[in-house]
């Protein structure tokens, strides 16, 4: 079985939960739900943050794969966080 290919996705946060956030893609404006799991990585400036630390309004890039229905983050990088 081999490993899904990840898409990529430059969004704008509207809004995160424990363990998902919501983005809307800046492509096409269709909002997308993200489940995160504990091998996401999540990188604003070149270091390691939370998903608590990204803030409603921030750009993102998001790379994830399908698991099932499910839309899981594989690595997130914040491109452009909220002033």
């Amino acid at each position: 079985m081999k490993a899904a290919a990840a898409t990529s996705v430059n969004g704008r946060v509207l809004k995160t939960g424990h363990d998902s956030l919501t983005l809307v893609d800046t492509s096409n404006n269709k909002q997308l739900k993200l489940k995160t799991n504990d091998q996401t990585r999540i990188m604003q400036n070149n270091a390691p943050v939370k998903l608590d630390d990204i803030t409603e309004g921030a750009q993102v890039r998001a790379s994830y794969v399908m698991d099932g229905k499910d839309m899981v983050v594989r690595e997130l990088t914040v491109t452009q966080p909220v002033q």
